[in-house]
């Protein structure tokens, strides 16, 4: 069994080391320290403990579930419970028995900010296939190396052209400061790529340094007006994100300051609730009337991306394509959010890598891979 019962041997010190999945280890025995109250077997509610020659001790140890009760009953704070580390069966951590309690306490859940803590396959797993024979390598002291990328060519006059193949993803005015959406539009122009407004509103000075800004337009639709799509070098509907599948946005009032109320152009000091999804996309038509509306009030110029969390990835991604979608992006369940349920962030969603994989194989199955750019987040 996975759990592990100790007396603390400098108060309790009764003599017997009984091996076991309830492991009692003591020694000296303390008639005075003990009392023998008999509040361990009294309360435990899995029968554990059987009175013997006057002393209760854990008898039924396949019994224990490590509900520590007998620790939190015990008058003299005798007894210790702890989890097997080397029983591959143990589910009880520390962390979780604390949150636990936390939550019956407060009545609340855990939020947190960044995206999973689990260890989930990431890109570093991943390893290139070299060049050689078949595809002679590139010879970097002599010849030209040229990462540039062209997204959104299957309706859009103009495309996304980045001279490196990776953006910056949506970060929200509000979630992050004013200098740092600054820096993130200087860093991008440096680079050679996009930045993405998120779903904040657009900064007049993110627009000023970024050469290629994504105007991201939510649930909530924050600081959307036409003049917000039209100032853009693209449009994402964000359907979902990964660190938060299935679940909107939420940006506490403190953060609400006069400047973010502005560009986001609701009232100060109020909390920011995006809906879980958009009120007017409840279906695959609903989607394509979007995307066509987008289309009408920027005059068919910029690409227009759909967002979805990586879910049921093969399904949403043919949606999206058949949509009239010029970019479709996945993002796994590791990317990452200003704040959201912690058991959202660490069990919801699948690993980036494996949505790459099966987003590809959707736009082959519709016959839409050549004429969809496929983005991964």
């Amino acid at each position: 069994m996975p759990f592990k019962v100790e007396r603390k041997a400098e108060i309790c010190k009764r003599n017997f080391n009984r091996p076991g999945c309830c492991w009692y280890l003591c020694d000296n025995r303390d008639e005075e320290q003990c009392k023998g109250c008999f509040s361990c077997y009294n309360n435990c509610p899995h029968k554990v403990y059987e009175v013997i020659n006057g002393e209760p001790q854990p008898i039924r140890h396949e019994n224990c579930v490590g509900c520590r009760i007998c620790e939190e009953m015990c008058p003299n704070n005798a007894i210790e419970v702890n989890a097997v580390a080397e029983d591959r069966r143990n589910v009880w951590s520390l962390t979780d028995l604390t949150e636990i309690q936390r939550k019956s306490e407060e009545g609340t859940y855990k939020v947190r900010g960044c995206g999973a803590l689990r260890r989930i396959p990431t890109f570093d797993d991943l390893v290139l296939v070299p060049a050689q024979v078949s595809r002679p390598p590139i010879d970097k002291y002599r010849e030209p190396c040229n990462t540039k990328v062209i997204l959104g060519d299957r309706y859009a006059e103009k495309p996304l052209e980045l001279d490196t193949p990776i953006m910056i993803a949506a970060m929200s005015f509000g979630a992050i400061s004013k200098e740092a959406k600054i820096a993130l539009a200087m860093g991008a122009t440096l680079a050679g790529t996009a930045t993405n407004t998120g779903e904040g509103g657009m900064l007049p000075e993110e627009r000023k340094y970024a050469s290629k800004l994504i105007a991201q337009y939510a649930s909530g639709r924050f600081g959307v007006s036409a003049a917000y799509l039209n100032n853009s070098d693209a449009i994402e509907i964000k359907i979902g994100q990964g660190a938060k599948a299935g679940m909107g946005g939420h940006l506490l009032g403190e953060k609400v300051t006069g400047e973010v109320s502005r560009i986001r152009m609701i009232p100060e000091g109020t909390d920011a609730l995006s809906p879980a999804r958009h009120m007017d996309i409840v279906g695959p038509e609903d989607l394509s009337m979007k995307i066509s509306q987008l289309r009408e009030i920027t005059d068919w110029r910029v690409p227009i991306m759909v967002k979805f969390t990586s879910g049921r990835v093969r399904d949403d991604v043919k949606i999206a394509a058949k949509a009239g979608a010029d970019i479709v992006v996945v993002d796994g369940m590791q990317g990452g959010t200003g704040a959201g349920p912690d058991v959202v962030t660490e069990h919801a969603g699948i690993p980036t890598i494996a949505a790459i994989v099966e987003a590809d194989e959707a736009l082959k199955e519709v016959n839409l891979r050549e004429e969809v750019s496929l983005v991964a987040a």
